[in-house]
């Protein structure tokens, strides 16, 4: 759910006057149940999609970042609920959800560190590479 949708919902459900999505999650903060019911809901539906990549690609790790981050315990502890819930049995356990609050330059250094590591790779993983098509 986008941040747009979070806020038009909120607007229908919780009070028309909410501007943002901070004013939510102040109203959250200050014991709003509807916009704690809300919070929830969206964490729930992020949980169910981090569920359905885990079981597909079995991670062990999976990173939530960026603006996202400052929605709360009622936001993460839906997330972590639904994707407990929605995980085949065995990989719950071995994968990691970790909130981190790392900046928006974060994609920066990934791309950095991947032309890094294209550059060291060996001429014999390169010809590996040349021969099998990649």
């Amino acid at each position: 759910m986008s941040d747009r949708a979070l806020v038009a919902e909120a607007r229908l459900k919780v009070s028309p006057e909410i501007a943002d999505l901070d004013d939510l999650i102040a109203r959250v903060n200050a014991g709003n149940q509807n916009a704690a019911a809300l919070l929830a809901k969206a964490g729930r539906l992020l949980g169910i999609q981090i569920a359905n990549l885990v079981n597909l690609f079995d991670p062990k790790l999976i990173i939530i970042s960026g603006e996202g981050i400052r929605m709360g315990d009622v936001f993460f502890s839906a997330v972590r609920g639904s994707f407990k819930d929605g995980v085949m049995p065995g990989l719950a356990e071995d994968t990691e959800i970790r909130v981190n609050s790392w900046g928006d330059d974060i994609w920066a250094l990934g791309a950095a560190s991947l032309v890094i590591a294209e550059i060291f790779i060996s001429p014999i993983q390169k010809e590996g590479r040349t021969i099998q098509g990649k």
